[in-house]
């Protein structure tokens, strides 16, 4: 499950890996209060030869205690692999619980599949097979150290096996299912067409954007952008030669943007940006132009005339991220109605392919 790649993309981001974390820590932390209080019901049910009641006992107390005792650690602070060390701190408890409960390797055995079904669930591929070289010096301790018949020592050939393999189809399993969540992430929150982020991850993004302003004292400030014209390229050259635009436009976007910006594509031939700590003293207006200058440049596949209008707006300590986005779409047809774009208008070349699919 550990797998990371682009937050954008839908990938693990920071926060979603302190969420794993933290959930992975909470579950180990019940399995080791679920498997305290089972090793307590083990006392009821019959006994193997040489089963150490007091012994038993103390292994379930620890347990418990120990389960209790992770609840309270920062599991979200700590890298997800930290929560690995409680594994050969469990299989000594298990192996201890082995030589005093009689060394019953059928029985106690479970407890490891317990351990196992944890480390499939929320470590990485192959994990599981490298908990092995601890899992058989655990597993065989008590058996020799009892003089277990060889029925028993002999069950270590089927049962590491065994479990090593239940570990890692399940952390098989779950790898594929969170390539499927990033996925489906994805298409939430990416437009198909431009692979910018679309209206939904702007408002989600605007949000914590602000907090920061509230937080360090920075501004904040929001462009809107809409194609003039757009619809007489897509009656004129077709569907095709608008898609071309859309994507020029996007690829302009990108190039003219920060790592910290945040181009988007709300609907139709509407874009917008999210600007955090512009680059010093330098306003909007200054983006704005550099952009419109942009999009003039590098969309050159159409053959009309395209004005970009661009409105903005600077969070002023009140706004939420549905007014802001208000606040630079009125901005925006405030310059549409003047009839004056903001930033120069676009003079396309057509290509011959445009002319050929609009010939058609």
């Amino acid at each position: 499950m550990a797998v990371v790649g682009d937050a954008g993309d839908g990938g693990v981001t920071a926060e979603d890996g302190r969420q794993h974390a933290a959930i992975a820590g909470r579950v180990l932390s019940f399995l080791f209060i679920a498997s305290g209080f089972a090793t307590f019901g083990t006392i009821l049910l019959p006994k193997p030869e040489g089963f150490h009641v007091a012994g038993v006992a103390a292994i379930g107390v620890t347990a418990v205690v120990s389960g209790i005792a992770g609840r309270f650690v920062p599991w979200g602070r700590l890298p997800l692999r930290a929560s690995l060390l409680a594994i050969p701190a469990a299989f000594t408890l298990i192996s201890i619980h082995n030589v005093a409960g009689g060394a019953d390797a059928y029985r106690y055995s479970l407890f490891y599949l317990v351990a196992f079904v944890w480390i499939g669930m929320f470590q990485a591929r192959w994990t599981a097979a490298s908990m092995a070289a601890l899992l058989v010096p655990s597993y065989l301790a008590p058996l020799l150290i009892t003089g277990a018949p060889a029925s028993a020592v002999a069950s270590v050939f089927y049962a590491v096996p065994l479990l090593v393999l239940v570990g890692e189809i399940i952390a098989w399993q779950a790898c594929r299912l969170d390539v499927l969540r990033r996925q489906l992430t994805h298409q939430a929150l990416r437009d198909p067409l431009t692979g910018l982020p679309n209206r939904r991850l702007l408002l989600e993004s605007i949000a914590p954007a602000l907090a920061r302003a509230e937080r360090m004292g920075e501004p904040v400030g929001l462009l809107f952008l809409d194609l003039d014209g757009f619809k007489s390229v897509n009656d004129r050259f077709g569907h095709s030669a608008g898609d071309e635009l859309l994507v020029a436009v996007a690829d302009a976007l990108r190039s003219t943007t920060r790592a910290t910006d945040l181009p988007a594509r709300l609907a139709g031939d509407e874009f917008a940006v999210l600007v955090e700590r512009p680059r010093g003293d330098e306003p909007l207006t200054v983006l704005a132009d550099r952009i419109g200058a942009e999009i003039a440049r590098s969309t050159t596949a159409q053959g009309l005339r395209v004005d970009v209008s661009i409105g903005m707006a600077t969070w002023d300590g009140s706004a939420d991220p549905d007014e802001l986005l208000r606040r630079a779409d009125a901005d925006m047809y405030r310059h549409k109605r003047r009839g004056v774009a903001l930033t120069p208008p676009v003079h396309l070349t057509p290509s011959a392919e445009v002319i050929e699919a609009g010939a058609g």
